[in-house]
């Protein structure tokens, strides 16, 4: 559920990812990485965006690739 308090955090903290779909590079996009103990990590969008479950997020900035396993409006 998209939180509208990620404004802030996406323009301090943004990370720029591609999003490849199908061994495709489909879209761009800033998000905000987060990750505790205890949750898988959590990735957050600005609403709107698609991500889809098996899209792949790779990082602009380090090259890591994320796999989204699961992806919620």
């Amino acid at each position: 559920m998209f939180n509208p308090d990620i404004e802030p955090f996406i323009k301090e903290f943004g990370e720029q990812f591609a999003v490849v779909r199908s061994g495709t590079e489909v879209a761009q996009h800033v998000s905000v990485r987060n990750h505790t103990k205890r949750e898988r990590a959590h990735v957050g969008f600005r609403p709107g965006t698609d991500i889809r479950d098996h899209d792949i997020l790779r990082s602009q900035v380090s090259g890591e690739q994320l796999h989204i396993i699961e992806s919620q409006l």
